[in-house]
């Protein structure tokens, strides 16, 4: 049995002991991930790789309602990936032209956490932290690149390529923190901010090895 079936029946494991327990809420939440790419070749880390802006919509159901400690269990459609612009030289201009090859790579996951959460409630808001495990299952990818052919398009079918050889599923982690405030909205409403790190490479050949990683923010409703 190879680490990914393991890690799945781990997670739906959690899940079945959940379900036994009685919901403390459930609710909806949506917002923006900034990800990007830990990208190494041969030790060192590429430079010039930048945050790209996505969506991050999910549910939660929350178990065990006991004072501070609770277990939420979500999934999400996460858009990730990364920018990343690569300067044109010449024997000329060694340094670069001022020109650039810009691409946008996005990924798109459907991503399942559960997340153990210390509580702190009060009269007016919840305060709370959360820290647990992820499996991110990829949907679809696609390259968006721009400046000079055929530089352009020779850029786009190897970026193409590379991201299409991607792990899936990949097994990460997140953290984070918010607050809830049950008179905010009709219904109780909140913010949250988190940094969901891979623990797996989503691509591990030769001397290259990239890892996704993300910060959330995200608005919460809940029942």
């Amino acid at each position: 049995m190879n680490r990914s079936v393991l890690i799945i029946f781990f997670l739906f494991s959690v899940v079945s002991i959940g379900m036994s327990q009685p919901i403390k809420r459930y609710g909806a939440k949506i917002g923006v991930s900034s990800a990007t790419w830990v990208w190494k070749t041969d030790g060192s880390t590429v430079c010039g790789i930048d945050n790209r802006l996505g969506l991050d919509l999910g549910a939660s159901v929350e178990w065990f309602n006991t004072p501070t400690f609770s277990v939420l269990t979500e999934l999400h459609f996460v858009q990730k990936g990364m920018k990343h612009n690569i300067p044109i030289t010449t024997i000329q201009y060694p340094e670069g032209t001022g020109e650039f090859i810009k691409h946008n790579i996005r990924l798109d996951y459907l991503s399942f956490a559960v997340l153990p959460k210390l509580r702190l409630e009060t009269e007016i808001f919840e305060f709370y932290v959360i820290a647990g495990v992820r499996l991110d299952m990829s949907l679809s990818n696609s390259v968006a690149v721009e400046g000079r052919e055929p530089l352009r398009t020779y850029s786009a079918q190897g970026y193409q390529s590379l991201i299409d050889k991607f792990k899936s599923p990949q097994l990460g982690g997140t953290v984070g923190f918010g607050a809830q405030f049950d008179s905010l909205l009709l219904l109780p409403a909140g913010i949250e901010f988190r940094y969901s790190p891979n623990f797996q490479s989503a691509y591990d050949q030769y001397v290259w090895n990239i890892k996704n990683t993300s910060f959330e923010f995200l608005l919460t409703i809940t029942n």
